[in-house]
């Protein structure tokens, strides 16, 4: 059971839109599909080097009510926003299969150059 108190944070859910660009291919966008609260759980975090970069990816755990309608929509194609950060959905756990929370496990990934 998700206590609304620790609902603190407020996330957006984006889907990937193809959008035609200049040369004939297509660009990927990012649109808002809604906007909920959530609690947000830091789980993990490690960095690696990749072809001269330091990549860190952090995994976080997003829990939220399940909404009828809308989270049974939710895919790993999509991603959240929180707090000006980009976390990509990694898997979408419907606890206990009981329709009344969902836990969205996603990585964030950053690269710095050395």
């Amino acid at each position: 059971m998700i206590l609304a108190g620790r609902q603190r944070h407020t996330i957006t859910i984006q889907r990937p839109v193809n959008t035609p660009d200049d040369m004939g291919g297509f660009d990927v966008t990012w649109e808002d599909v809604c906007t909920v609260r959530a609690s947000v759980e830091p789980l993990q975090g490690r960095e690696f080097f990749a072809a001269r970069q330091m990549q860190t990816v952090s995994t976080v755990r997003f829990r939220l009510r399940w909404l009828k309608g809308f989270t049974d929509q939710i895919n790993e194609e999509m991603r959240v926003l929180f707090d000006g950060r980009v976390f990509d959905i990694t898997a979408i756990v419907n606890i206990k299969e009981r329709n009344r929370e969902v836990h969205l496990m996603c990585a964030e990934h950053s690269e710095d150059q050395t």
